[in-house]
């Protein structure tokens, strides 16, 4: 390496440095972190939702669930309840992790907004602590304790997939909220209903949030896009910051067919004011 790809070399590490390390670069990661987490969280909610409409809809499911004789068949259901409660409830504590330090990147008045929006998720959700908390549960005993129905008369078969309450709080670390929604349930929570509406709530207000957050950072942002535009110039030794790259790419694209049919290369400046105006 020459003393001059050297040199290169160093300013560009400092330069991604410097761009790693800025503010609107953080804002953006986190922006982006929260809607990859609700992505996977929305993945893991249709899922259980598939699980539960299985249980409620499909005849053979509810037989299998409501024949004690056969108990091998309820526990194959059980162990796929299981398994998407378990990834649900993971998913929907990362989203609100993730959550928590993007309402920081609001402003002052958005802040207020955000608190108040989460205010108005929780009354109209009174389910949403229940939920959040009941990753904790599920790590302590391991499963949740299911509750199935079934109406066999009049056809179709219907069933449905609740939670013992009761069994419910025995765990005495339920938050009060918590406690509080699932004494006033009745003995069983049905889960779909609840899983469902907390879904679209819970969307609504990510949603928000993240256009908000990504508005919030609008000047930081440009700050981040000057910086790459400097280290674009770097990398292509003055010729292109990225604005025209996808010009570049198509005028790179031409030549290559050019190529192919035994053409002579176009020059890019010539093939842009050819492309702008037509030929002379």
């Amino acid at each position: 390496m020459t003393d001059d790809e050297a040199s290169t070399a160093d300013e560009l590490a400092a330069k991604e440095r410097e761009i790693y390390e800025h503010p609107g670069s953080r804002a953006h990661r986190r922006i982006t972190n929260l809607a990859r987490v609700f992505e996977v969280w929305r993945d893991f909610t249709f899922s259980l939702d598939n699980v539960l409409l299985q249980c409620e809809s499909d005849e053979n499911v509810i037989h299998a669930l409501m024949r004690q004789s056969e108990p091998r068949g309820r526990e194959v259901v059980e162990r796929e309840l299981d398994k998407s409660l378990l990834a649900y409830v993971a998913g929907l504590v990362a989203v609100v992790d993730q959550s928590r330090p993007v309402v920081k990147l609001l402003t002052s008045d958005l802040q207020k907004e955000a608190a108040e929006r989460l205010n108005t998720l929780k009354r109209a959700q009174p389910g949403a602590i229940f939920l959040a908390k009941l990753r904790n549960y599920v790590l302590h005993y391991l499963s949740a304790p299911w509750s199935f129905h079934a109406e066999l008369i009049p056809e179709p078969v219907r069933g449905s997939v609740g939670v013992s309450t009761a069994q419910l709080l025995e765990w005495p670390d339920w938050p009060r909220d918590a406690q509080e929604f699932l004494r006033g349930s009745g003995d069983r929570l049905l889960m779909r209903p609840l899983v469902r509406g907390h879904y679209e709530a819970q969307a609504a207000y990510v949603g928000w949030l993240h256009d908000a957050a990504h508005d919030s950072q609008a000047t930081v942002r440009d700050e981040v896009n000057a910086l790459i535009a400097e280290r674009n110039l770097i990398i292509t030794g003055g010729v292109s910051d990225g604005t025209d790259w996808s010009e570049r790419t198509e005028h790179l694209q031409e030549n290559l067919r050019r190529q192919s049919a035994g053409e002579r290369q176009i020059p890019y400046d010539e093939w842009r004011r050819v492309r702008q105006h037509g030929p002379k």
